[in-house]
Order: structure tokens, then sequence, then C-alpha cells
């Protein structure tokens, strides 16, 4: 069974990731801040994330003078967001489908940066979140792309992983359908309270050169690219694609 979005990004993703991520935010963006001032050389005025979850990079974002804005499917993320966000930004994430969403004319060309973080793309029609993030981006704006390595899966297929997260132990039994590059899970959250949880998930995983490929037919170009946020070298076995691309202009 194919899990959709709303399945998996679920009030059981929240409870049992949502703290352990919660704690890498302000790494995180001030890992993006990094690669963003290496290519730009000072820090965003606004920034729009492409998939923004609870709104966890948001939230930091804010806290350093930054205006954050971002869109997201899932209601429970949108809703959790609304209800712990500062006034100012608590309507800043909007609830919708990015590949169905209209961009707003006073949203169009105004952003310097945008994200799309921990695998937001591979769920849905990719093409089209690389064509928002180009027609939000200001002219020289930046878009930052971060997912999994659809190389580092062939040079290492993956089999099974277990990780700790908040209140519980998550196994995942992974296997990949290469004709057509899906990543294929079914986890089972192991709960301290004895509850087992099973999800099962289903992402397309993309090779760098791919990525490129749909930057360029969206009108963006390619930069550079790293095996991860705090820009480690990038190669075939690198866990993550990390690639930087440019609105010309």
């Amino acid at each position: 069974m194919v899990m959709r979005m709303s399945e998996y990004f679920s009030n059981l993703y929240l409870k049992f990731w949502g703290p352990k991520l919660d704690r890498l935010a302000e790494k995180e963006v001030s890992d993006i801040l990094g690669i963003y001032e290496v290519y730009v050389g000072r820090k965003p005025q606004k920034v729009f994330d492409l998939g923004a979850g609870w709104g966890r990079h948001m939230l930091i974002f804010h806290e350093k003078g930054i205006e954050p804005w971002g869109i997201e499917r899932e209601e429970i993320f949108v809703k959790h967001f609304r209800e712990t966000a500062p006034n100012e930004i608590k309507n800043h994430l909007i609830h919708e489908d990015i590949t169905q969403w209209q961009i707003p004319e006073d949203m169009q060309g105004q952003f310097d940066l945008a994200l799309s973080l921990f695998s937001s793309i591979g769920w849905s029609d990719d093409n089209k979140v690389f064509q928002k993030a180009h027609d939000i981006l200001k002219p020289g704006g930046i878009f930052i792309v971060d997912t999994d390595n659809r190389d580092a899966y062939v040079v290492k297929p993956p089999s099974r992983t277990w990780q700790k997260v908040e209140g519980g132990i998550v196994l995942d039994k992974h296997r990949i359908n290469w004709k057509d590059s899906m990543l294929i899970t079914k986890r089972e959250i192991h709960a301290e309270d004895g509850n087992i949880y099973t999800l099962n998930r289903q992402m397309r995983l993309y090779s760098l050169h791919e990525i490129v490929a749909m930057a360029e037919n969206a009108g963006l170009t390619f930069l550079g690219a790293f095996g991860d946020l705090h820009m480690g070298g990038w190669s075939i076995r690198a866990g993550r694609n990390v690639v930087v691309l440019k609105k010309e202009g």
C-alpha cells in the first residue's frame, strides 16, 4: 500500500519526530544562511520555505530578523504553527498544495531565498515545485534544495535501519523500485507506552543530474552541490543532494 502524505505526515510524525527536529532547526538555518552568504555575500531579507512542515525553520529565521513565509499541504502542521508562532507571522504559513498554488501577484519575484528541505520533493509533481521557486524569487535569488541522493542508494542499497525518536524507537525496512527510483519504506514506531504504529511511504529519489535538469527547465541556473547542509563535499556516496540554484536576471 502507498501511504498518502496526509497519512504519513500526521500527528504521529509531529509527536515522535517534532521535538528531535525542532532541536536541529537552529543549526540547519545557520547552515542555510552560510550557503546563501557564500554565493551572495550577505544574509537574505525574505525567505520562502516550500514544504515548511510545522514551520520550525520559519521560526528561527524570524528570530534572526529575516521575514519568513512558507507553504504546507498538511493541515495538522499548519494548525500547529498558527497556534504556537508569534502573532506577526501566524499567517505566514500558507495551507495549500504547492503544485496547485496560485502565487499572489504581490508575492511574485519578491523573495531572496527559497528552500526545499528535508526531502520535501519526491512526493508529487516536482517540476511544479521548481517552477514555483523560480516565480517567487527575485532576479538573482537563490533556491536551495536538500533531498536524498539516489546515487548513494545505488552504491549501498538500503535494507533495515532504526533510530531513536521522542517517546520511542523507529524501525524501517526499505526497498527500492529501480524502474522508477521509488524508495518504499515500511515503518514501525515502537512507542514507550507499548503501542506499535505501522506506516508505509513511497518517495521518488533523485540523482543530482535529474535535479539540475528540473531546475534548468524552470529557468534556474545550477551554481553548486554539497553532500550536506554544512557544505560537505558532494560525491556519489553522499547521503544528501544539497543543490544551489539561481534565478538569473
